[in-house]
């Protein structure tokens, strides 16, 4: 179990009731508990989360290889007090930062430390000091220095990646040789692909974080188990359907106003509505939708266009962004900026794709889930005449694609659609423009034949 040698490992906790601390065996697991019996013959269970902190663990078994283990689910080993200052040893020894989120109680002793001194302090020492100090700032400006969720996303599998090198007696950084036998273990245990390229960019962006050359890690020899686990698992992609101009026009005129007999945390259709025509209107991801917010300073209205800032974006991850929906040409058209208009309104704060849940309750204080928002997507394009088969091609990304493509067939410049959609690449625009049927007919009769 990991770092747990059944009938071995020992663990040391403290009862203050009871007069202090109190040694045991970890004897047996049937998930999710752990069972205890201690010296003096009791008994308890602890999750593997509460076991973690009680774990007797040397700082010498960090560098023992039969205790590497891939699942942190059971224990996570960032919660064992020792594996974390041996593994905050390991990165010293050769001069590695890491993120101060990767290890939850990694704060630097010398970080609030005054760098003044004294008038008689030997310069060596002052320097040490101020150098020290000055790694602890630049490690916290690193890790602000990209989106915390990439990070996050990359925590589990930077420890392991550096627990592997330490239990296996490898230098930091780690040869090619030695990262190709890495990835080996992962795709024959894991058996996946996810397992290995998730660990491929973990070691990216640890030599990235510490201006180590990555060019290495690039040879075939290295990257032979992502792509043997590519080739084993690969499968047809099918991309999503795109929405089209007509499919939301019919959502916002089945969802997209007020219920005048219903309160404010029954007005899911407006929430519904609102989302997936902002989201198509926009050329929205899910993770933008769900950031849009109704507070003031998130969301200003104007009489020539509805404004939403967002805090930051996948590609614009040092500042936030302005959207802006542009009041329609002839005033009496209505659309998406008069059913933003009646949205603001009625909710005036909280997000913008708020929580539905299955009946009907709005919580404005959480987004909405991802695939909780496809089945509202998809039973909205029930709602307006699409049969469910053909409804369930549909996901969270038909509004960014569909939006696209209805932008590219308008004759809008590939840039400025790039530039609504938050996007830097230049190819971006050929995989999400969805070419309506009729348009890709009229090309294949073209050709004749």
């Amino acid at each position: 179990m990991g770092p747990v040698v059944l009938g071995e490992t020992r663990v040391n906790v403290l009862f203050p009731k009871h007069g202090g601390m109190f040694a045991g065996t970890v004897v047996a697991y049937c998930r999710p508990w752990f069972r205890v019996v201690f010296d003096d013959g009791d008994v308890a269970e602890y999750e593997g989360h509460e076991l973690a902190r009680h774990i007797v663990f040397e700082e010498a078994d960090f560098y023992n290889p039969r205790l590497w283990f891939y699942d942190f689910s059971r224990i996570h080993p960032a919660n064992i007090p020792n594996w974390i200052r041996a593994c905050r040893g390991f990165c010293d020894t050769f001069g590695i930062d890491i993120p101060a989120m990767w290890l939850s109680d990694t704060i630097n002793d010398n970080a609030s430390e005054d760098v003044v001194g004294s008038g008689d302090e030997p310069i060596t020492a002052f320097l040490e000091r101020e150098q020290a100090t000055l790694r602890a700032a630049l490690s916290g400006m690193l890790g602000a220095a990209r989106e915390e969720r990439t990070i996050k996303n990359l925590r589990n599998q930077g420890l392991k990646l550096l627990w592997w090198c330490a239990s296996r007696g490898c230098n930091f950084p780690p040869t090619a040789a030695h990262m190709a036998l890495y990835f080996t273990k992962l795709a024959t245990d894991q058996d996946n692909i996810g397992a290995v390229s998730v660990a491929r960019n973990a070691l990216s962006f640890i030599c990235a974080f510490n201006d180590l050359p990555v060019e290495k890690y690039s040879s075939l020899r290295a990257n032979a188990a992502l792509e043997a686990m590519r080739r084993k698992h690969k499968r047809q992609t099918k991309k999503a359907a795109g929405l089209t101009v007509n499919m939301v026009k019919g959502i916002i005129k089945a969802f997209g106003f007020k219920r005048p007999r219903y309160p404010i945390g029954q007005q899911w259709q407006l929430v519904v509505g609102t989302s997936i025509a902002l989201g198509f209107k926009l050329l929205l991801r899910y993770d933008d939708l769900s950031r849009c917010r109704w507070d003031a300073g998130y969301c200003e209205v104007f009489h020539t266009h509805v404004r939403f800032y967002l805090d930051g974006r996948k590609n614009n991850q040092y500042g936030g962004d302005f959207l802006d929906v542009a009041a329609p040409a002839d005033r009496r058209e209505t659309g998406v900026y008069h059913l933003c208009v009646v949205a603001r309104s009625v909710f005036r704060n909280g997000f913008l794709l708020a929580h539905v849940d299955g009946h009907g309750h709005v919580d404005q204080l959480r987004p909405m889930a991802h695939a909780l928002f496809v089945r509202h997507l998809r039973a909205a394009l029930v709602h307006i005449g699409l049969p469910s088969e053909t409804a369930a091609v549909f996901s969270g990304q038909s509004m960014r694609s569909g939006g696209a493509s209805a932008a590219a067939q308008h004759g809008l410049h590939r840039e400025d659609i790039q530039h609504l959609a938050g996007v830097k690449d230049v190819n971006w625009l050929a995989y999400y423009n969805r070419k309506y049927l009729a348009e890709r007919l009229r090309v294949s009769q073209a050709i004749g034949l």
